[in-house]
Formats: C-alpha cells, sequence, structure tokens
C-alpha cells in the first residue's frame, strides 16, 4: 500500500480542492471533503495503472485533473515536443508548439521530456482552472531545408 499526502483546501465556487504533491498536476474538486479524497484515491489508482501500462517515459500525458468545473476529465491528451540542445546551458530545452509558452527544460532527454509531460499538464490544469477553451488540435511539425547565400 502506497500513502500519498493530500492537500485540502476551500475551492472559491464552493466545495473542495485536493491536491497530490507527490503527483503533479493530481488535483480533483468535489462538494465535500469525502467526495474530493475519494475522487483523489481513484485518480491516483489510474496514475499508478497508466504508469504500469505505459511507462514513465511515454509521451502520452495524462491529465490527472478532474476540475469538474473547467471540464475536464481524465483524459489522455497527446501532443508533439520540440526538443533542442542549448549548448549555452547544456541541457534540452523543450516547448509545445500547440500550447503557446509552455517551456521547459532538462540535463538529459529523459529528464526534459519527463518535465515536458508535467508541464502539459499543468499548463492545462491551469487553462481549465481559468475557464479557457482547451487546444483541440495539435500542430503538424515539418523540417525544412534552407540554403543560405553568402
Amino acid at each position: 500500500m502506497n500513502l500519498f499526502i493530500v492537500y485540502l483546501e476551500p475551492a472559491e465556487e464552493g466545495g473542495y480542492i485536493a491536491s497530490v504533491p507527490a503527483l503533479s498536476a493530481l488535483h480533483t474538486q468535489g462538494e465535500t471533503k469525502k467526495e474530493a479524497l475519494a475522487m483523489t484515491e481513484d485518480a491516483i489508482r489510474r496514475d499508478i495503472e497508466s504508469l504500469k501500462k505505459w511507462g514513465a517515459a511515454a509521451l502520452d500525458v495524462k491529465n490527472r485533473g478532474r476540475l469538474v468545473q473547467g471540464g475536464i476529465n481524465d483524459m489522455l491528451y497527446r501532443y508533439k515536443v520540440i526538443l533542442e540542445w542549448d549548448e549555452e546551458g547544456k541541457g534540452y530545452v523543450v516547448s509545445v508548439p500547440a500550447l503557446p509558452g509552455c517551456f521547459t527544460q532538462g540535463d538529459t532527454i529523459e529528464e526534459a521530456l519527463e518535465r515536458a509531460k508535467e508541464a502539459i499538464a499543468g499548463h492545462l490544469a491551469a487553462l481549465a482552472q481559468e475557464g479557457l477553451p482547451l487546444p483541440s488540435k495539435d500542430v503538424e511539425i515539418a523540417e525544412v531545408q534552407v540554403e543560405i547565400a553568402s
């Protein structure tokens, strides 16, 4: 049995928001403390099952939020990311073209991708909390070759 610390706080619109620091971006919302905790337990169970099934290196981002007010309901979102080597910072910078302003970084590709999943989940949760629509489509990424005359 795994134990997780859960923070409960009153939601502005009523009810309670529960968050789990050990599982970044895992937030649930319920009308009562008991309902918020039950939803959190269910979300943790599904997160663990997802990690067992897909592994930690999967590029799919499981939106762990169950912010009913924001319209996110435990769905799997897939986003393309761009990894760029940063010579100055000696690491990888990650951007998510479909989510303007969503950036992160890591020392290794694996770390950068893991942080990208966290950044995307956080970005989607923030959009939901603000009542903004989630991006409906991912972008197409293509590589082009450009010749520059000297």
